[in-house]
């Protein structure tokens, strides 16, 4: 690989380098925090009405 090349790569690693430690720092909260990720369906489990089949 050239000069070049190799200053191109190391260019994006940087720029993603954030975005990386961002996307890790949530999926630590998501895992460690399971109200975060259950909050939407335990919602929508409550907004739905039962059902009487037979009375």
């Amino acid at each position: 690989m050239t000069a070049e090349t190799d200053y191109l790569h190391g260019g994006a690693i940087r720029a993603a380098l954030p975005w990386l430690g961002l996307l890790l720092i949530f999926l630590m909260l998501i895992t460690y925090i399971p109200q975060i990720s259950l909050f939407l369906p335990e919602y929508i489990d409550s907004l739905r009405v039962p059902i009487k089949l037979l009375d």
